[in-house]
């Protein structure tokens, strides 16, 4: 039994230490990168260790099905204020697939959400602000059912934004 048990650790242990090379290629859903990379919480060095180093400038990520702009708190390009988080914490997501899917097979719950018209006719946004979550949507054709995904974008849920910093 004990031996059992210190194999485990040992696998277990390099497993751990094997680095997240192909773990980017593991992402494949909107709702496994929002559970990985959370407004307020995450940091860039746990981003970096998930989506590898930005393919462009310092905050875009590419993944097999997705490209990814991260926006972080503290010293950056952007004006940003930190939220009340440690400086390199992500404050907002902005994911475009690469492949427009349908919104059905993304698996966003978008009960609470409001449909809003943009300027183009076929284009509407799903706004969440409880979530903290907008799905830009366009309707490839007339009377079609299914709405393909422009882009999602995520930040701090409403029950958050009192930690944003004053202006």
């Amino acid at each position: 039994m004990r031996f059992l048990l210190k194999v485990t650790t040992i696998i277990f242990a390099v497993f751990l230490a094997i680095p997240n090379v192909s773990f980017a290629q593991s992402i494949d859903s909107a709702n496994g990168l929002r559970r990985l990379i959370v407004p307020l919480e995450t940091s860039r060095e746990r981003v970096e260790d998930l989506l590898g180093s930005p393919v462009a400038g310092d905050d875009i990520y590419d993944t097999p099905k997705f490209r990814i702009t991260i926006w972080y708190s503290g010293k950056s390009k952007r004006p940003s204020c930190n939220w009340g988080v440690p400086d390199g914490t992500v404050i907002r997501v902005f994911v475009t697939p690469k492949n427009r899917p349908p919104l059905s097979e993304l698996g966003f719950d978008m009960s609470g959400s409001k449909r809003l018209k943009t300027e183009d006719d076929e284009v509407w946004d799903y706004v969440n602000e409880i979530k903290g979550l907008t799905v830009e949507v366009y309707t490839p054709l007339a009377g079609a059912s299914d709405e393909m995904v422009i882009f999602f974008d995520y930040s701090a849920p409403q029950k958050e934004l009192d930690k944003r910093c004053p202006n």
